[in-house]
């Protein structure tokens, strides 16, 4: 098995990528297993959704170019397996991650809640290795369900972890299915850290 390196750019080199017109974000979706990260990645890079839930085992890449102010930029999205077998190999490509969804099913306040593990694991990675901590939102799927998470419930959660962007969506209905990935991107391209 090869090794895969992935560097991680500086803010300037950034920004010189940008003015030669091109540029390459990567994207990590974390969460539970079955909280929706593939379906919300499929709806995002126009991949046929499947009805029947199928398990991502370990990691699954997609690639999709969208233009901002027309510059070219190649998003590298990321869906970590959410079982905890996984968390070992996704370490290995966390490196070079600007911006982290996530993930939580709205449906099910058990995949909010196990969401802390996944937080406090990828900023112990990015510590430990001397890394800029990446852009993060929380994403709720499914709401074509009912919500079973009140408001002060997830007002807690997102204040006992510094989340400071909250999106819903549902990839079923096509409803924001692109807004975490551009709100990332936008964060990333503009540096904008004040809101993360």
């Amino acid at each position: 098995m090869s090794a895969v390196t992935v560097k991680k750019l500086s803010d300037k080199k950034v920004k010189e990528q940008m003015n030669q017109g091109r540029f390459f974000v990567k994207i990590a979706l974390l969460g539970e297993g079955g909280v929706g990260k593939s379906t919300l990645l499929k709806a995002f890079t126009d991949q046929t959704l499947n009805n029947e839930y199928e398990m991502t085992l370990g990691i699954d890449f997609a690639i999709k170019k969208v233009n901002v102010d027309s510059q070219k930029i190649v998003l590298s999205l990321w869906d970590f397996g959410g079982q905890k077998q996984f968390w070992s190999i996704a370490e290995t490509f966390l490196t070079g991650t600007m911006g982290i969804a996530y993930v939580y099913d709205v449906a099910n306040p058990l995949s909010l809640f196990e969401l802390n593990k996944w937080i406090e694991k990828a900023r112990e990675f990015f510590s430990l290795k001397g890394q800029k901590s990446p852009y993060e939102l929380l994403v709720g799927t499914k709401i074509d369900f009912e919500n079973k998470i009140d408001e002060e419930t997830l007002r807690e959660f997102m204040d006992q972890f510094s989340l400071k962007e909250h999106i819903l969506c549902s990839s079923v209905l096509e409803h924001n299915v692109e807004e975490p990935f551009m709100r990332l991107l936008d964060l990333i391209v503009n540096g904008r850290k004040d809101v993360c």
